[in-house]
């Protein structure tokens, strides 16, 4: 998961999506689905900060590399991401 400049968190649910992402203290703002089976990591990135980095697992052989790339998600009126 990672955290933009609003101090939203951006969670996955490549392989965890039965967790629970809903809270007495929480709530789901919305869904983006990409075209991934699985996926592993996110952070934000680029110049302005304005790239959502998703990563999917190593070791994919060739054919499903060509099915679920490594993905760079280019949102519509992107959130930031903060700093490190």
């Amino acid at each position: 998961m990672t955290i933009d400049s609003d101090g939203m968190i951006w969670w996955l649910t490549g392989w965890l999506a039965s967790h629970p992402l809903e809270s007495t203290h929480h709530r789901l703002l919305k869904t983006i689905r990409v075209p991934a089976a699985h996926v592993t990591a996110c952070a934000f990135g680029g110049p302005k900060l304005d790239l959502l980095y998703i990563t999917t697992p190593p070791g994919l052989d060739p054919q499903a590399l060509t099915q679920q790339p490594h993905a760079v998600l280019y949102l519509p009126d992107p959130p930031r991401g903060l700093p490190a």
